[in-house]
Order: structure tokens, then C-alpha cells, then sequence
């Protein structure tokens, strides 16, 4: 794992990383010169400023119109990942007080929902969601590297992971032949959809519910609970899938 995935798995954005790893190789700096250096513009070089002032990772020196941004050494990330366990552990040894608060909404069959995540979380959370399939197939349309740009690896092997353990089957169409092995050995109704075929936005799909989701940089998802909806996206995924062909092994 590069320093830059360290950093972004430890909850900074892409500004972030930039600003602080520049902050880091320049040393003591201006917002100006780190701008320049991380290649950012002014207000989004102050914004990202902000924000790992706020997590504890930089330090400021000077008057108001000459501040000096100092970043915070490696040991101040290991009571970073130190502040994020402790913070978790006291949510899970609460959790009974929220369990009502965090129980489940159950689905109704005949009722249409529709609900919007933003950020790479909430595209997590609603792929997850799949894993509970009750027809136990999980139909997918994708643009592979679209999803991999987006969504860790580890996460994708530990979603691969509860499909193939609860024993759902998946319907995976594709838009690429070379794709890493782990994916091809998860997904064992794999095919790739016909050449010119273009995919700026994903779908997943289970019993009544269409998920569509956007890769970066403005990620976000959108979960359709409708049996008319799902039935649709079912038979036009069926369609592709029969002029679809299996990848190369």
C-alpha cells in the first residue's frame, strides 16, 4: 500500500493527501507555496488547510496574513488511527442504547422507495446491501475500472467474499477482457458486453431493488426499491446477457 493509499484509507480526501504530503517534502510553508507545490487552487488549498488542522495533523506559526502551515510527523497518524479506535469502540460498547435508533427499516414489497447516497461510504454501504439478496442473484452492468478506480480492492474481495459465502449467484456483465484474476474467481457468471458499448454510470440489481451508482469524482448512488422498475432492468440485463460473451481466461 503507496503512502497515498495509507493516508486516504485513514479518511482524508485526494486534497488532503496532496496538501499534506506537500506540506511534508516542502516543510514549514505559506498556503501560497503549498498551493503551488500540490498544484491546487487558492481556496481549495485553504479548504483542505482546514480540514487537517481539524484532524490534528498540522500545526500553524505567524501572524494571520503570514501563517506558516507546519505538518505533523508520522506519529501524530498513529494517534490519529489511536483517536479512530477509541471513538469506535465506544460506539460499539453503546450500541445497545441505539439500537432502536439503528434498526433496520423493513421494505415494503408493494411500496416504492427511493433513496441518494454521496461518497465512496455510501456506495459501500448500498453495494452491501446486496449481499442480502432474497432471490439470491445479484444481476451487475459495469464499467470494471470504473469500479476499481473508485472502490478499494479490499473492499471489493471482502464483497466478493459474502456473495460466494451466502451462496448468491451473480450475473456480472463487463466492459473489459483483461481484469485482475481475484474478481474473475469471485464472479463465476462473468461476461463481457459487446465492443462500443458504453457505461458512464454502474447498475446493480436484486429482487425489487435497482441500484445505480457514478465513479469519480462525484460519486453517488441511487437505490430504487420498485417490483415494476427491477422487473425492467431484470429483463433488459437478460437481453445484454445473451449477446454478451465470457471473458478470456
Amino acid at each position: 500500500m503507496t503512502g497515498k493509499q495509507l493516508l486516504k484509507r485513514l479518511g482524508l480526501n485526494k486534497r488532503e493527501v496532496e496538501v499534506y504530503l506537500a506540506g511534508l517534502s516542502a516543510g514549514p510553508s505559506t498556503a501560497r507555496a503549498l498551493s503551488q507545490k500540490a498544484k491546487l487552487g487558492r481556496q481549495l488549498t485553504y479548504n483542505a488547510l482546514t480540514s487537517l488542522q481539524d484532524k490534528g495533523l498540522l500545526s500553524t506559526s505567524g501572524p494571520k496574513y503570514k501563517t506558516v502551515f507546519i505538518m505533523e510527523s508520522a506519529d501524530k497518524l498513529a494517534k490519529l488511527i489511536h483517536r479512530r479506535r477509541m471513538e469506535l469502540e465506544t460506539i460499539e460498547n453503546n450500541l445497545d442504547q441505539l439500537a432502536g435508533l439503528l434498526e433496520k427499516p423493513k421494505k415494503n414489497a408493494n411500496k416504492s422507495n427511493v433513496r441518494v447516497y454521496t461518497g465512496i461510504e455510501g456506495l459501500k454501504q448500498i453495494a452491501m446491501e446486496s449481499t442480502e439478496s432474497k432471490e439470491k442473484v445479484v444481476r451487475s452492468l459495469v464499467s470494471i475500472k470504473h469500479v476499481t478506480d473508485t472502490i478499494s480492492r479490499s473492499f471489493l474481495s471482502s464483497w466478493i467474499g459474502e456473495i460466494r459465502e451466502r451462496k448468491i449467484k451473480s450475473k456480472s456483465l463487463w466492459t473489459v477482457e483483461n481484469v485482475d484474476p481475484i474478481y474473475q474467481t469471485g464472479f463465476r457468471n462473468l461476461r463481457v458486453i459487446p465492443k462500443g458499448m458504453k457505461l458512464p454510470a454502474g447498475l446493480l440489481i436484486y429482487d425489487n431493488t435497482v441500484m445505480i451508482f457514478t465513479p469519480k469524482p462525484d460519486v453517488m448512488g441511487i437505490v430504487i426499491d420498485n417490483k415494476e422498475i427491477a422487473q425492467t432492468m431484470k429483463t433488459i440485463h437478460d437481453s445484454i446477457w445473451k449477446q454478451s460473451s465470457p471473458p478470456r481466461r
